[in-house]
């Protein structure tokens, strides 16, 4: 009948390993899931379970155009295990390729996952991203497997300013000279970002300029205090032996910054700073990444004529006109309100 012919279809399939599916740029928008079935049956004679192949494997590829990255995002999650234990069936991911060709086997995995609990939206580093599902399982029933739309997106917003070359090909330039405000998004940002990468942001200013920095969203796993895995660092100058900004209040209270946190500013004194973005390979996570915006402005206070050259006061770093006053002893020391240009 309809629903063994549908079955013996199917599973003759994926034994051939046909399940395999390539999407590229002539179709930039779709679907993509598993089994390959309807959503929905439409008949109700269609059996409820669907038999596969031992050690099944069915790799998705995806392929954006030039100056395009490939973004996925789940609507159906629902694969045997848990998020602790992914030995039945589980999905890999593979977000950091630059080629088709490349070797899945020394690539980096961006994530395996299983159970109930469906993958973040992912954003490829380059044009290409592989999703591969492997299941040891016999029989499948029809409410497991996963659904999800693809899409290609341009690549333009994360090319902060000019590139600087170096591994991985995440620092950039960013002068005034060219652009007065802008933002800045991690590498693959809202998608999770990749573990073990380094990206760094250069802001050249003009000569009287200094530079806001506000951070409209902020999600950086937080292993500890001290942020021993995942962080980003805010040097107020152009390199890491530049002082290190740090924002005296509970979401910057170090020098370096991890964690959740949402719209926090800081100001650089001078006409440079320099952000400095490092990941890890930490405990399974999805967090997203930031976005920074930026400004380059002679409106912003002037520091020297904040302090008026007095003794025991001094800027507060990170801050636009903040002063800490101290003394040993009695002494009088006045507060000047900035002057706004």
């Amino acid at each position: 009948d309809k629903a063994h012919i549908c079955a013996t279809i199917v599973t003759d399939a994926l034994a051939r390993s046909e399940c395999d599916r390539v999407f590229d740029e002539k179709n930039p928008r779709g679907e993509f899931q598993f089994p390959l079935l309807p959503k929905e049956p439409t008949d109700n004679s269609i059996e409820k379970n669907i038999t596969l192949p031992r050690n099944l494997q069915c790799v998705y590829t995806f392929v954006a155009g030039p100056r395009q990255r490939v973004k996925l995002e789940f609507e159906h999650f629902h694969l045997a295990g848990s998020s602790e234990s992914c030995e039945i069936e589980y999905v890999d991911i593979y977000s950091e390729l630059e080629r088709v060709e490349s070797d899945l086997l020394s690539a980096s995995l961006g994530g395996r996952y299983c159970g109930t609990v469906s993958p973040h939206v992912r954003i490829s580093l380059h044009r290409v991203l592989v999703l591969v599902f492997h299941s040891r399982a016999r029989e499948v029933d029809r409410q497991f497997g996963f659904r999800g739309r693809y899409s290609f997106i341009p690549d333009t917003k994360y090319q902060a300013g000019t590139p600087l070359g170096g591994e991985g090909g995440c620092s950039f330039l960013i002068e005034a000279s060219k652009r007065k405000k802008g933002a800045i998004f991690s590498p693959t940002y809202p998608g999770t970002y990749p573990k073990n990468f380094h990206c760094s942001y250069l802001l050249k200013g003009k000569a009287g300029q200094r530079i806001r920095l506000f951070f409209r969203d902020f999600d950086i796993y937080f292993g500890g205090e001290h942020c021993p895995y995942d962080s980003v660092t805010i040097f107020d100058g152009p390199t890491t032996s530049s002082p290190i900004i740090k924002k005296v209040n509970v979401a910057f209270g170090g020098a370096a910054v991890c964690g959740l946190q949402q719209r926090t500013e800081m100001y650089s004194v001078g006409t440079e700073a320099l952000i400095h973005f490092n990941t890890t390979n930490p405990a399974k996570a999805d967090p997203r990444g930031f976005v920074v915006e930026y400004e380059f402005s002679n409106r912003f206070v002037d520091v020297a004529q904040l302090l008026h050259g007095q003794k025991g006061v001094t800027h507060m770093r990170g801050t636009e006109c903040d002063v800490r006053v101290e003394s040993n002893r009695e002494t009088t020391h006045y507060i000047y309100s900035p002057k706004v240009r």
